[in-house]
């Protein structure tokens, strides 16, 4: 049985996310670690939405901030089982994005603020003209 999933691994296809289309992402700090996660949503047949969300994983030492909006150029869905799932029905799926690029992020909109309100915020007299 081991012979034959080995076997077939190389067959395996995971779903790749290059659509280039923009994200935002949610930081969560769980068991000393920061998790990442974005919103999906499910149209139900009356019409209305349900929305759960996809745990993200990207590579080490990316650091972002809570409500960062990026652009994902390279990724795939993946999945890891618990400990207690052996025989792998119950997979926990994950996004692992390998590139992307933040489009808005909090942090830079508050450094975009600042930078405007001190550049902006002059008295008359001490022009020189």
């Amino acid at each position: 049985m081991e012979e034959e999933m080995q076997e077939n691994a190389a067959d395996r296809v995971f779903h790749k996310i290059e659509a280039g289309e923009t994200y935002t992402i949610y930081a969560n700090e769980w068991n000393g670690k920061i998790m990442y996660k974005t919103p999906i949503y499910q149209k139900q047949l009356d019409g209305t939405s349900r929305r759960a969300y996809m745990p993200i994983r990207f590579k080490k030492d990316v650091v972002l901030d809570n409500g960062t909006k990026i652009k994902i150029k390279q990724g795939f869905e993946n999945f890891w089982l618990t400990a207690q799932d052996t025989q792998g029905y119950n997979p926990k799926f994950y996004i692992q994005v390998n590139d992307f690029e933040v489009i808005d992020s909090p942090s830079l909109q508050d450094a975009i603020s600042d930078y405007n309100q001190q550049t902006t915020s002059y008295d008359s007299d001490d022009l020189p003209f």
